[in-house]
Parts: C-alpha cells; structure tokens; sequence
C-alpha cells in the first residue's frame, strides 16, 4: 500500500465514521496523558499508603 493510499483511506475512515473518531482519539490523548505524568510504574496493582491522607480526606 502505498502512502498516498494510506492517507485516503484514513481521511475516509475519519469523514464516515467522525463520531468514533472522536472517541478512539480522546481516550488516547487523555490515557497517553496519564501515562506520560505518572509513568508506567503508576499502575504496579499495588495499594499507596493512605493512612498519611486521613486528615485531609
């Protein structure tokens, strides 16, 4: 496939499908977001320590 067929088929998808689009792009801009302040050790699956918190929670 050439990159002139790439791009067409693209801007196809985008004009008949915008609504889609529009969500595949914001969930990656926000979840990329994330991932870039907090890095990929943020989700270890491990508890923080909240006991800390009490008082300003």
């Amino acid at each position: 496939m050439r990159p002139i067929d790439a791009i067409t088929a693209t801007k196809t998808f985008v004009m008949r499908h915008p609504v889609v689009t529009y969500f595949v792009l914001t969930f990656l801009i926000s979840w990329g977001g994330i991932l870039v302040v907090l890095g990929p050790g943020a989700f270890t699956g491990g508890t923080a320590p909240t006991e800390g918190l009490l008082p300003l929670v």
